[in-house]
C-alpha cells in the first residue's frame, strides 16, 4: 500500500511479494537460495511475523541442504576410499 508523502508524492509503505521458497535441484543450488529468502525476509526494519516465519522457513532449508551436501560429501570420500584400497590390493 501506498502513501502521500509531504512532497505529494507516493511511497510504498507496506505490501508483500511473492515467493519461490522451492529447494534448488541440488544442495548447491538450495543453499544461497535459501539465503538469498533469509535476508530478504529479514531486510524490513521490523520485520512482520511472517517475514520472520519466512525466515525461518528458509533457513530450515539451508540446514536440510546442507546435511543433505554433507551426506553427498560422505559418500564421496567413502567410495574413493574404498576404491583406492582396492587398487592397491
Amino acid at each position: 500500500s501506498y502513501e502521500t508523502g509531504p512532497d505529494h508524492k507516493r511511497y510504498a509503505v507496506s505490501g508483500e511479494v511473492s515467493i519461490d521458497a522451492t529447494p534448488g535441484r541440488t544442495p548447491e543450488e538450495t543453499i544461497p537460495k535459501a539465503q538469498h529468502i533469509r535476508a530478504t525476509a529479514l531486510a524490513p526494519v521490523d520485520p512482520s511475523p511472517q517475514d520472520r516465519s519466512v525466515a525461518a522457513l528458509a533457513s530450515q532449508l539451508e540446514q536440510q541442504a546442507r546435511q543433505e551436501l554433507s551426506v553427498q560429501q560422505r559418500e564421496i570420500a567413502l567410495a574413493s576410499e574404498q576404491e583406492h584400497s582396492n587398487f592397491y590390493r
